[in-house]
């Protein structure tokens, strides 16, 4: 049994439309009316600087905030980009599909709005694309991958994590009741009987 040859990327298939463009970047959205507009400027700017014609395909995912409202306004200002709306929140898979199914690049990536992955990760990845790979996956794990964390959530884990050992350094003193000492992680070797 043999597997037939794929398609030509260049012909029309009844999954996705023609390629009309040199690249798709579908990105998809939900709740992120905090940092949309940002986002999408920085994201627009940066395509612009590399020389390729490109569109931009947003799905908003049945978002709760006004992303929708920013994302029609950003689409009437800026001619590369499309907006496409789940009928409710169908989560990042349908999403994802949704926009690939809708692109007409000849290049697809896919990102998520809040952009954790830098800029320069989405040129490597177009360049793999045009020297042959026919699929290539970002892997954040890999020393050489440049993964940008949101500077709210980084202090958001690093207050978690000295608040548990501030409460952890003071637990052992704290007495209720008739208990003089109670430790909250007791070691299994150590038992500490109550009074």
């Amino acid at each position: 049994m043999s597997i037939p040859d794929l398609p030509p990327t260049e012909s029309d298939s009844p999954l996705m439309r023609k390629a009309t463009t040199h690249l798709s970047v579908v990105v998809g959205c939900y709740n992120a009316a905090r940092q949309l507009e940002r986002r999408v400027r920085q994201l627009i700017a940066f395509l612009d600087g590399i020389d390729r014609q490109y569109e931009v395909l947003i799905v908003e995912d049945g978002s709760l905030d006004d992303s929708l409202p920013i994302l029609r306004r950003l689409e009437a200002e800026v001619p590369s980009i499309t907006v496409m709306r789940n009928p409710r929140n169908m989560g990042k898979g349908y999403s994802i599909r949704n926009g690939i199914l809708n692109s007409r690049g000849k290049y697809i990536i896919f990102t998520d709005i809040d952009m954790a992955y830098s800029m320069r990760n989405l040129l490597s990845v177009l360049e793999r694309l045009e020297s042959g790979s026919p699929l290539v996956v970002g892997n954040r794990r890999l020393a050489e991958s440049v993964y940008v964390a949101n500077n709210a959530l980084v202090k958001y884990v690093y207050r978690r994590h000295r608040g548990g050992q501030t409460f952890n350094a003071r637990a052992p003193v704290v007495r209720s009741g008739d208990a003089r000492h109670r430790e909250v992680h007791p070691k299994p070797d150590v038992r500490h009987p109550c009074r």
